[in-house]
């Protein structure tokens, strides 16, 4: 039996936006992609050869060498500033907001994008949690690790405690295997995909887990969990 939540974070990548990752926004339009391929920070973190951190220092150093010099934050702020909304985005927010659930956002991408998405979306601002980029008189020198993308689930306990909210009221809208530690942990675990077979995959890791093509999706899941008895 699925409960009604009283809580739905999302993840921000790829679901409340069309960009699926806001680190290659700005490899795209930095030019870095290919110092990035070259460097395999991905495989190296998931391996535990690095740490989040170190990930993310790859990244950025990847982003100056490609510039010439370090990104500063009025051009990092106006890449995202062309991110796209998924266009089901406002509705659910709303529509969860009108029956009195609590909306956030955990994601393993950056935070200036995603305090753009909430403030855009009317998601308040302690409800977001993203990865922090640190600048100094205006210029990128660092990253800050504020989601593990392999331990969303601690984060959601933490948060948990903090709202006084068991995890059983909690749903967690994900849509990639980056999600599954988010998603076991939930009383109503959610997946966007228009991908069978990724969706089989992430199913057979998360036991109830709901699968909808869009994310407008969403919203009737949630009123359905609710509107059953004893929920």
């Amino acid at each position: 039996m699925r409960t009604c939540p009283k809580v739905v974070m999302f993840d921000m990548d790829g679901v409340l936006v069309k960009c699926r990752s806001s680190w290659r926004m700005l490899h795209l339009a930095f030019g870095s992609e290919p110092l990035i391929k070259e460097l395999m920070g991905a495989r190296k973190f998931v391996s535990g050869e690095i740490s989040y951190e170190d990930w993310m220092r790859l990244d950025i150093e990847a982003m100056a060498a490609a510039l010439g010099r370090p990104p500063r934050k009025e051009e990092v702020e106006e890449i995202f500033r062309g991110a796209e909304l998924d266009e089901d985005a406002q509705a659910v927010i709303e529509g969860l907001k009108e029956m009195g659930i609590i909306v956030g956002i955990v994601s393993g991408g950056i935070d200036i994008l995603a305090e753009m998405i909430a403030e855009r979306l009317g998601v308040s601002r302690d409800m977001v949690f993203a990865n922090k980029l640190i600048f100094k008189d205006g210029v990128l020198t660092s990253g800050e690790e504020v989601v593990n993308p392999l331990r969303k689930d601690e984060l959601l306990r933490r948060i948990s405690v903090r709202l006084g909210i068991p995890l059983k009221g909690f749903a967690y809208v994900g849509d990639s295997v980056w999600d599954i530690n988010a998603l076991r942990v939930v009383g109503l675990p959610i997946l966007v995909s228009r991908d069978p077979a990724e969706a089989s995959a992430i199913a057979k890791e998360v036991p109830n887990l709901v699968v909808v093509e869009r994310l407008g999706k969403v919203l009737s899941v949630v009123r359905k969990a609710c509107s059953t008895p004893n929920n």
